[in-house]
Protein backbone atom coordinates (compact mmCIF):
# COMPACT_ATOMS: atom_id res chain seq x y z
CA UNK A 1 0.00 0.00 0.00
CA UNK A 2 1.06 3.39 -0.78
CA UNK A 3 2.39 5.65 1.38
CA UNK A 4 0.19 8.93 0.95
CA UNK A 5 2.35 12.54 1.66
CA UNK A 6 0.42 14.95 3.34
CA UNK A 7 -1.08 18.07 0.58
CA UNK A 8 0.83 21.00 1.83
CA UNK A 9 -1.17 23.27 -0.29
CA UNK A 10 -4.07 22.00 1.45
CA UNK A 11 -2.60 22.32 4.43
CA UNK A 12 -1.80 26.40 3.74
CA UNK A 13 -5.17 27.40 2.44
CA UNK A 14 -7.61 24.48 3.44
CA UNK A 15 -9.35 27.65 5.80
CA UNK A 16 -9.73 29.71 2.50
CA UNK A 17 -13.15 29.19 0.55
CA UNK A 18 -11.82 31.71 -2.44
CA UNK A 19 -9.93 29.83 -5.01
CA UNK A 20 -8.11 33.54 -5.94
CA UNK A 21 -7.07 33.89 -2.67
CA UNK A 22 -5.94 30.29 -2.35
CA UNK A 23 -3.76 31.00 -5.25
CA UNK A 24 -2.34 33.81 -4.05
CA UNK A 25 -1.64 32.58 -0.89
CA UNK A 26 0.52 29.75 -2.63
CA UNK A 27 2.22 31.98 -4.78
CA UNK A 28 2.94 33.96 -1.90
CA UNK A 29 5.12 31.21 -0.29
CA UNK A 30 6.74 30.65 -3.34
CA UNK A 31 7.57 33.82 -4.03
CA UNK A 32 9.18 34.12 -0.26
CA UNK A 33 10.64 30.53 -0.49
CA UNK A 34 12.92 31.38 -3.02
CA UNK A 35 13.88 35.07 -1.73
CA UNK A 36 14.85 33.25 1.65
CA UNK A 37 16.90 30.67 -0.79
CA UNK A 38 18.87 34.27 -1.90
CA UNK A 39 18.83 34.73 2.27
CA UNK A 40 20.22 31.50 2.98
CA UNK A 41 22.71 31.58 0.26
CA UNK A 42 24.00 35.36 1.26
CA UNK A 43 22.77 36.96 4.39
CA UNK A 44 25.31 35.09 6.87
CA UNK A 45 28.29 35.54 4.98
CA UNK A 46 27.93 39.07 3.71
CA UNK A 47 30.50 40.66 5.74
CA UNK A 48 32.59 38.01 4.65
CA UNK A 49 32.37 38.83 1.33
CA UNK A 50 33.43 42.83 2.62
CA UNK A 51 36.65 40.85 4.01
CA UNK A 52 37.59 38.77 1.00
CA UNK A 53 37.16 41.66 -1.15
CA UNK A 54 39.55 43.66 1.37
CA UNK A 55 37.25 45.41 3.45
CA UNK A 56 39.03 47.66 6.96
CA UNK A 57 37.42 46.79 10.25
CA UNK A 58 36.19 50.40 9.01
CA UNK A 59 34.54 49.37 6.32
CA UNK A 60 32.83 46.97 7.93
CA UNK A 61 30.83 49.24 10.19
CA UNK A 62 29.87 51.18 7.21
CA UNK A 63 28.85 48.10 5.78
CA UNK A 64 26.05 47.88 8.40
CA UNK A 65 25.76 51.20 8.85
CA UNK A 66 24.88 52.95 5.51
CA UNK A 67 22.88 50.46 4.33
CA UNK A 68 20.32 51.47 7.14
CA UNK A 69 20.61 54.81 7.06
CA UNK A 70 19.36 54.23 3.42
CA UNK A 71 16.64 52.44 4.17
CA UNK A 72 15.61 54.93 6.92
CA UNK A 73 15.55 57.90 4.26
CA UNK A 74 13.78 55.72 1.64
CA UNK A 75 10.70 55.07 4.07
CA UNK A 76 8.54 58.09 3.41
CA UNK A 77 9.20 58.20 -0.30
CA UNK A 78 8.63 54.84 -0.83
CA UNK A 79 4.94 55.59 0.91
CA UNK A 80 4.20 58.38 -1.26
CA UNK A 81 5.50 56.56 -4.29
CA UNK A 82 2.99 53.51 -3.30
CA UNK A 83 0.34 55.60 -2.90
CA UNK A 84 0.22 57.50 -6.22
CA UNK A 85 0.65 54.03 -8.04
CA UNK A 86 -2.99 52.91 -8.87
CA UNK A 87 -0.96 48.71 -8.75
CA UNK A 88 0.83 48.57 -5.65
CA UNK A 89 2.09 44.94 -7.25
CA UNK A 90 3.63 47.00 -10.73
CA UNK A 91 5.62 48.78 -7.90
CA UNK A 92 6.91 46.52 -5.90
CA UNK A 93 7.85 44.35 -9.15
CA UNK A 94 9.49 47.12 -10.92
CA UNK A 95 11.74 48.17 -7.82
CA UNK A 96 12.33 44.93 -6.52
CA UNK A 97 13.84 43.95 -9.97
CA UNK A 98 16.42 47.23 -9.84
CA UNK A 99 16.99 46.10 -6.02
CA UNK A 100 17.34 42.16 -7.13
CA UNK A 101 19.75 42.85 -10.07
CA UNK A 102 22.09 44.05 -7.82
CA UNK A 103 23.13 40.40 -6.75
CA UNK A 104 24.07 39.74 -10.23
CA UNK A 105 26.32 42.80 -9.99
CA UNK A 106 27.91 41.00 -6.84
CA UNK A 107 29.27 38.22 -8.40
CA UNK A 108 31.71 40.38 -11.27
CA UNK A 109 32.73 42.67 -8.72
CA UNK A 110 35.89 40.12 -7.65
CA UNK A 111 37.05 40.45 -10.77
CA UNK A 112 36.98 44.15 -11.55
CA UNK A 113 40.35 45.56 -12.43
CA UNK A 114 40.73 47.53 -9.29
CA UNK A 115 42.51 47.54 -6.34
CA UNK A 116 40.88 45.46 -3.62
CA UNK A 117 39.49 48.01 -1.30
CA UNK A 118 38.21 49.65 -4.13
CA UNK A 119 36.40 46.49 -4.51
CA UNK A 120 35.43 46.57 -1.37
CA UNK A 121 34.09 50.36 -1.69
CA UNK A 122 31.86 48.98 -4.53
CA UNK A 123 29.99 46.36 -2.64
CA UNK A 124 29.62 48.54 0.15
CA UNK A 125 28.50 51.41 -2.22
CA UNK A 126 25.97 49.00 -4.50
CA UNK A 127 24.35 47.50 -1.27
CA UNK A 128 23.56 51.06 0.50
CA UNK A 129 22.05 52.30 -3.30
CA UNK A 130 20.03 49.18 -3.81
CA UNK A 131 18.61 50.12 -0.32
CA UNK A 132 16.31 52.71 -1.92
CA UNK A 133 14.46 50.79 -4.58
CA UNK A 134 14.48 47.24 -1.96
CA UNK A 135 12.24 49.71 0.86
CA UNK A 136 10.02 51.11 -2.07
CA UNK A 137 9.80 47.35 -2.97
CA UNK A 138 8.97 46.21 0.42
CA UNK A 139 6.66 49.19 1.57
CA UNK A 140 4.65 48.19 -1.53
CA UNK A 141 4.68 44.44 -1.15
CA UNK A 142 3.46 44.80 2.36
CA UNK A 143 0.61 47.09 1.58
CA UNK A 144 -0.60 44.36 -1.21
CA UNK A 145 -0.64 41.94 1.42
CA UNK A 146 -2.71 44.39 3.27
CA UNK A 147 -5.11 44.58 0.38
CA UNK A 148 -5.45 41.33 -0.66
CA UNK A 149 -5.43 39.44 3.05
CA UNK A 150 -7.77 40.21 5.67
CA UNK A 151 -6.81 40.67 8.94
CA UNK A 152 -8.44 38.38 10.62
CA UNK A 153 -6.42 35.55 7.95
CA UNK A 154 -3.51 36.96 7.81
CA UNK A 155 -2.01 36.03 10.99
CA UNK A 156 -2.54 32.52 10.48
CA UNK A 157 -1.02 33.27 6.15
CA UNK A 158 1.59 34.41 7.72
CA UNK A 159 2.86 32.21 10.58
CA UNK A 160 2.37 29.28 8.10
CA UNK A 161 4.35 31.40 5.31
CA UNK A 162 7.34 32.16 8.24
CA UNK A 163 7.63 28.78 9.38
CA UNK A 164 8.12 27.52 5.91
CA UNK A 165 10.96 30.53 5.16
CA UNK A 166 12.96 29.99 7.78
CA UNK A 167 13.05 26.23 7.02
CA UNK A 168 13.99 26.78 4.02
CA UNK A 169 16.38 29.64 5.21
CA UNK A 170 18.20 27.33 7.64
CA UNK A 171 18.59 24.85 4.94
CA UNK A 172 20.35 26.30 2.24
CA UNK A 173 22.57 28.08 4.90
CA UNK A 174 23.78 24.58 6.01
CA UNK A 175 24.82 23.92 2.08
CA UNK A 176 25.93 27.46 1.59
CA UNK A 177 28.82 27.39 4.39
CA UNK A 178 30.57 24.13 2.53
CA UNK A 179 30.05 25.28 -0.54
CA UNK A 180 31.94 28.52 0.40
CA UNK A 181 35.04 26.72 1.86
CA UNK A 182 35.23 23.85 -1.13
CA UNK A 183 35.42 26.67 -4.01
CA UNK A 184 38.37 28.84 -4.45
CA UNK A 185 37.77 32.15 -3.80
CA UNK A 186 36.54 34.26 -6.34
CA UNK A 187 34.34 31.64 -7.57
CA UNK A 188 33.14 30.46 -4.97
CA UNK A 189 30.93 33.88 -3.76
CA UNK A 190 30.29 34.19 -8.18
CA UNK A 191 28.64 31.73 -7.66
CA UNK A 192 26.76 32.20 -4.87
CA UNK A 193 25.62 35.44 -5.81
CA UNK A 194 24.92 34.19 -9.70
CA UNK A 195 22.87 31.49 -7.63
CA UNK A 196 21.07 34.18 -5.80
CA UNK A 197 20.46 35.89 -8.43
CA UNK A 198 18.37 33.12 -10.19
CA UNK A 199 16.38 32.44 -6.65
CA UNK A 200 15.29 36.06 -6.62
CA UNK A 201 14.29 36.14 -10.67
CA UNK A 202 12.20 32.70 -9.41
CA UNK A 203 10.83 34.51 -6.95
CA UNK A 204 9.70 37.52 -9.02
CA UNK A 205 8.03 35.43 -11.05
CA UNK A 206 5.82 33.85 -8.46
CA UNK A 207 5.13 37.31 -7.22
CA UNK A 208 3.91 38.30 -10.73
CA UNK A 209 1.41 35.67 -10.49
CA UNK A 210 -0.62 37.29 -7.28
CA UNK A 211 -3.42 38.70 -8.39
CA UNK A 212 -4.17 42.43 -6.71
CA UNK A 213 -7.60 42.64 -5.81
CA UNK A 214 -9.50 44.01 -2.22
CA UNK A 215 -10.40 41.06 0.10
CA UNK A 216 -13.73 39.50 -1.42
CA UNK A 217 -17.06 39.49 0.36
CA UNK A 218 -16.90 36.06 0.57
CA UNK A 219 -13.22 35.83 1.53
CA UNK A 220 -14.08 38.67 4.90
CA UNK A 221 -17.18 36.36 5.72
CA UNK A 222 -14.42 33.62 5.96
CA UNK A 223 -12.16 35.15 7.89
CA UNK A 224 -15.15 36.16 10.26
CA UNK A 225 -15.88 32.77 11.03
CA UNK A 226 -12.64 31.93 11.49
CA UNK A 227 -12.27 34.95 13.96
CA UNK A 228 -14.88 33.14 16.11
CA UNK A 229 -17.37 35.21 18.35
CA UNK A 230 -18.63 37.20 15.47
CA UNK A 231 -15.49 39.70 16.11
CA UNK A 232 -14.98 42.57 13.84
CA UNK A 233 -12.82 42.38 10.42
CA UNK A 234 -10.11 44.71 10.64
CA UNK A 235 -8.87 45.07 6.73
CA UNK A 236 -7.17 47.40 4.51
CA UNK A 237 -10.69 47.73 2.61
CA UNK A 238 -12.54 48.51 5.96
CA UNK A 239 -9.97 51.18 7.07
CA UNK A 240 -9.43 52.69 3.48
CA UNK A 241 -11.30 56.21 4.79
CA UNK A 242 -9.18 56.17 7.68
CA UNK A 243 -6.08 57.11 5.97
CA UNK A 244 -4.52 60.09 4.55
CA UNK A 245 -5.38 61.22 1.59
CA UNK A 246 -2.63 60.90 -1.15
CA UNK A 247 -2.81 64.87 -1.89
CA UNK A 248 -2.41 65.46 1.85
CA UNK A 249 1.11 67.36 2.89
CA UNK A 250 4.25 65.82 4.09
CA UNK A 251 3.96 68.07 7.16
CA UNK A 252 0.37 66.85 7.86
CA UNK A 253 1.24 63.40 7.70
CA UNK A 254 4.08 63.55 10.52
CA UNK A 255 1.96 65.47 12.49
CA UNK A 256 -1.23 62.77 11.96
CA UNK A 257 1.97 60.26 13.06
CA UNK A 258 3.15 62.14 15.66
CA UNK A 259 0.13 62.70 17.11
CA UNK A 260 -0.82 58.93 17.62
CA UNK A 261 0.97 58.13 20.86
CA UNK A 262 0.78 54.00 21.20
CA UNK A 263 2.33 54.04 17.33
CA UNK A 264 4.91 57.06 18.89
CA UNK A 265 5.78 54.80 21.97
CA UNK A 266 6.11 51.80 19.63
CA UNK A 267 8.64 53.16 17.07
CA UNK A 268 10.71 54.25 19.92
CA UNK A 269 10.48 50.64 21.23
CA UNK A 270 11.75 49.47 17.80
CA UNK A 271 14.46 52.25 17.90
CA UNK A 272 15.62 51.08 21.49
CA UNK A 273 15.59 47.17 20.16
CA UNK A 274 17.28 47.46 16.96
CA UNK A 275 20.09 50.01 18.57
CA UNK A 276 20.78 47.53 20.81
CA UNK A 277 20.82 44.52 18.02
CA UNK A 278 22.73 46.47 15.70
CA UNK A 279 25.48 48.64 17.87
CA UNK A 280 27.78 45.51 17.45
CA UNK A 281 26.93 44.14 14.24
CA UNK A 282 30.09 44.36 12.69
CA UNK A 283 31.99 43.40 15.33
CA UNK A 284 30.38 40.04 14.99
CA UNK A 285 32.22 39.20 11.58
CA UNK A 286 35.73 40.54 12.70
CA UNK A 287 35.53 38.30 15.72
CA UNK A 288 34.13 35.40 13.85
CA UNK A 289 36.86 35.84 10.87
CA UNK A 290 39.72 37.60 11.95
CA UNK A 291 39.96 37.08 15.68
CA UNK A 292 38.79 33.21 15.77
CA UNK A 293 39.58 31.70 12.10
CA UNK A 294 35.84 30.52 11.40
CA UNK A 295 36.01 28.73 8.72
CA UNK A 296 32.23 29.76 6.32
CA UNK A 297 30.67 26.50 7.62
CA UNK A 298 31.04 27.13 11.44
CA UNK A 299 29.66 30.65 10.20
CA UNK A 300 26.61 29.77 8.27
CA UNK A 301 25.85 27.00 11.64
CA UNK A 302 25.60 30.22 13.90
Amino acid sequence: MKRRFPNLSHYFTYFVGDRTTRQNILNNIKDGAWYSVMLGLTSSFTGVFAIALGASDEMLGWLSSLPALLSMLSQIPAARLTERSPSRLRVSLRYGLIFRSGYLLFAFIPFLPIAPIYRAWTFILLVSLMNFPGTVSGVAWSAMMGDIFPGSLRGRIFADRNMLLGIVQMAVTLVAGPLLDNIAYPYNYALIYLLSFGALMTSSWYQSKIVEQPASAELLSAAAGAGGGGGAVTSVVETAEETPPAQASGAVRVRQVLGDRPFVMYLVSLFIFYLGLNVSAAMWTILYVRVLGLSQSFIGFR
